[in-house]
């Protein structure tokens, strides 16, 4: 089952579990734990990378921002 898409703000960012850079647009993904994990500048080539990553880790929801 492939992760929905949605919009998002962002009301309490205190709650962010983990946060990592990798490279020009914003992405949450929140996974069914609501652990929350911040990618920033994502590049085409990872997006097969970042699929994987939302697969792997059995997250259920991504919020894209620019």
């Amino acid at each position: 089952m492939r992760p929905s898409i949605f919009s998002l703000k962002i009301h309490r960012p205190q709650t962010y579990q983990s946060c990592l850079k990798i490279a020009d647009f914003w992405i949450i993904i929140i996974s069914l734990n609501e652990n929350i994990c911040i990618l920033t500048n994502i590049h085409e080539i990872l997006l097969l990378h970042l699929e994987n990553l939302i697969s792997s880790s059995k997250l259920n929801k991504v919020a894209f921002f620019y």
